[in-house]
């Protein structure tokens, strides 16, 4: 019996092995979904742009932030119950950061499946216009609503362009 479970681990393609993501996953550098506004205004200093709006399509009232630096856009989300905003999605557009499955802004999308496996969800540049397609993994949800944990690769000409990460806000 062990060995008939070896032979499948064995042959079963890698691509199947890492699709599974982890809480790990929705991170780049030291930025990782779950944290604090302050949190990343002390690490970051002053962004360029900070809009905030109130959430119109959440379950409960809550208030938005986006705040933008060079290279990097962050999505907060503070529902009334809290007096916190928490990190619930960013994107990524320069390369100083990679995500723990080393890909980054121009890494091929043979690397991505070598390091996610096979896409669970491939859209096309209607979607986001500066992509040829988006290469998407993710745990629940689904693509473009606010219950998806995951994570998206932008790519044109296939390279990494921009990468997509996030958690349906606490």
């Amino acid at each position: 019996m062990n060995k008939l479970i070896l032979i499948i681990l064995f042959f079963l393609p890698q691509a199947l092995l890492a699709q599974e993501l982890s809480r790990k996953d929705y991170q780049a550098g030291e930025y990782r979904t779950g944290l604090t506004l302050d949190s990343i205004l002390v690490l970051k200093g002053e962004p360029l742009d900070l809009k905030e709006s109130d959430c119109k399509r959440c379950y409960e009232p809550a208030k938005n932030t986006i705040v933008r630096y060079d290279g990097m856009e962050l999505w907060f989300s503070q529902s009334g119950k809290s007096d916190k905003a928490y990190l619930y999605l960013f994107s990524l557009t320069k390369d100083s950061l990679s995500t723990p499955r080393n890909i980054s802004i121009g890494s091929t999308k043979e690397e991505i499946v070598a390091a996610y496996g096979e896409p669970i969800d491939e859209l096309w540049h209607w979607f986001k216009l500066s992509c040829d397609n988006i290469v998407s993994y993710y745990e629940s949800g689904k693509f473009g609503d606010y219950t998806t944990t995951g994570i998206s690769f932008c790519l044109q000409r296939n390279k990494v362009v921009e990468i997509m990460l996030g958690q349906g806000s606490p």
